[in-house]
């Protein structure tokens, strides 16, 4: 599905991470270190952010968002929604984003959405904020991020040397009319079973068979309550089908000066730009001491390198932004952020 969005664009992007950061050598340590070393080749990630136990995704975006209105000239009283997205909310029920609204201090007034997203969910969020902002008026904030650390076993080897947490804000509004917001998005459901939490909700509730962690393929070990991912089928997924939507997107945006993609990992987001053939000094790389950390990579990602400023990445007049993961679901949106405000990366 594609829709276009005058006038509105992203203002203001903030991110926060843990400032616990663990090398991937110390967090498997069970694995040999000829092991380990060809996974961080492969990966990119020789460290990454996790949160403490008691620390939550909200707590990580509430930082975030604080961080806005601490050092940008963006207001509360300017925010008509909040849309949060995650997979790791604070309760089943209520929504986490009621919560943000009273925590950050804004008025009864402003509408609150809580959006079940993961590697596409920034994307989804940006959506849907953008279509809010568009109807009210005002400016939104968009929270996105994930504590991937709390749905892993650590003795899972494929989850456990990329999967990270990171918390990001994003204000959503009015730019000028040149401006626009231009998405594509799409769903293959049938794919669902390849990245999956199988236990733990309502289809499979709690029990004390699906807690107990067991031997599975290539030696990990994790529940059915952990993060289960097919990485080879992940991999088919990036280099077809989101590899197609980006190619569309591209042949319907011209001149685009850079391509953020969701950081899954080096190897992922190598790939798929070769099959894009896409030159590999416009799609940045950026996971290596923060991992893959779901719907916040992408801000991340751009407050990353833009407050970086990598040699030759210096022009933000149009942009491509594509996620793709757990759904399965992909989605691009191409915008201009040349006038976009990027605070540096916070940590808590």
């Amino acid at each position: 599905m594609n829709s276009r969005i005058d006038g509105i664009g992203i203002k203001c992007i903030s991110v926060a991470v843990p400032s616990n950061k663990i090398a991937v050598k110390e967090i498997v340590s069970y694995k040999n270190e000829d092991e380990i070393k060809r996974a961080v080749r492969s990966t990119g990630i020789s460290s990454l952010r996790l949160a403490d136990q008691n620390v939550t995704t909200s707590d990580l975006c509430e930082s975030a968002a604080v961080n806005i209105f601490l050092y940008s000239n963006h207001k509360k009283e300017d925010i008509c929604a909040i849309v949060f997205v995650t997979q790791t909310p604070d309760y089943f029920l209520p929504a986490t984003s009621c919560i943000l609204q009273s925590k950050l201090g804004f008025d009864k007034e402003v509408l609150c959405y809580d959006v079940n997203g993961g590697c596409c969910g920034y994307i989804h969020g940006l959506q849907l904020a953008s279509m809010l902002s568009s109807l009210h008026r005002k400016d939104v904030l968009l929270l996105a991020g994930e504590t991937n650390s709390k749905l892993i076993c650590r003795e899972d080897f494929s989850t456990a040397i990329m999967l990270a947490d990171a918390g990001s804000a994003t204000i959503v509004g009015e730019v000028n009319k040149e401006t626009y917001m231009d998405f594509s998005i799409r769903n293959y459901g049938s794919k669902f079973d390849k990245l999956i939490i199988p236990a733990g909700a309502f289809r499979n509730p709690p029990d004390s068979r699906n807690e107990a962690v067991t031997e599975r393929e290539n030696g990990n070990k994790r529940s059915d309550r952990n993060t289960y991912m097919d990485g080879l089928a992940i991999m088919n997924f990036a280099l077809t089908d989101v590899a197609e939507l980006v190619k569309d997107t591209i042949s319907r945006e011209q001149d685009i000066d850079l391509f953020v993609f969701h950081q899954a990992n080096k190897m992922i987001v190598n790939y798929v730009a070769a099959a894009l053939k896409l030159p590999l000094d416009k799609v940045p790389v950026f996971v290596d001491g923060y991992g893959n950390t779901s719907s916040a990579s992408i801000p991340l990602a751009l407050c990353g390198i833009i407050n970086d400023k990598p040699e030759g990445m210096t022009n933000y007049k149009k942009v491509l932004l594509a996620g793709f993961g757990v759904g399965l679901s992909c989605g691009t949106v191409v915008t201009d952020l040349e006038q976009t405000v990027f605070l540096p990366i916070k940590e808590v």
